[in-house]
């Protein structure tokens, strides 16, 4: 009786270690894909950008990409600690997307054509050569993303 106790007590501790390491795995992965889907609209989004007009505001930045030979009007703002894409190509029906949950400590900068960097942008003579976006997540620490726009 002693035996079968402890071999059910190993099997049961073996198991619950097992789905945790499971539930675990799965946020991970959540945290993982949300990444990569934020990644890869940053990038796709800025390198594309329309005549390299970007616009800085408090809670974010707007620009103007085109994507399938269409205009798309772009804002990116942090809001109750998710980055959400809103896409006002549409202005009575804007479309949104959260890209990624949990953030903080959001910062954007800009690389103008000079090679100086700059937090407030306005449209000038100079042009913007790199976007940085940089925040800080729970899971991921902090994330820096530099995109790169054509010259």
């Amino acid at each position: 009786m002693v035996i079968f106790a402890v071999i059910s007590t190993l099997s049961y501790s073996a198991l619950n270690t097992s789905i945790k390491q499971q539930e675990a795995q799965k946020i991970h992965h959540q945290y993982l894909i949300e990444l990569q889907k934020t990644l890869h609209y940053l990038e796709r989004d800025i390198t594309q950008i329309y005549q390299k007009e970007i616009v800085l505001n408090k809670s974010g930045f707007s620009i103007k990409s085109i994507q399938n030979e269409q205009l798309l009007k772009l804002n990116y703002s942090v809001h109750k600690k998710k980055l959400i894409r809103w896409d006002k190509t549409d202005a009575e029906n804007p479309t949104t997307l959260t890209l990624i949950s949990g953030i903080s400590k959001g910062s954007i900068r800009i690389l103008d054509s000079n090679n100086k960097w700059h937090t407030k942008w306005h449209t000038s003579k100079t042009y913007p050569r790199v976007v940085e976006i940089k925040f800080e997540h729970p899971a991921w620490g902090v994330i820096k993303k530099q995109v790169f726009i054509d010259e």
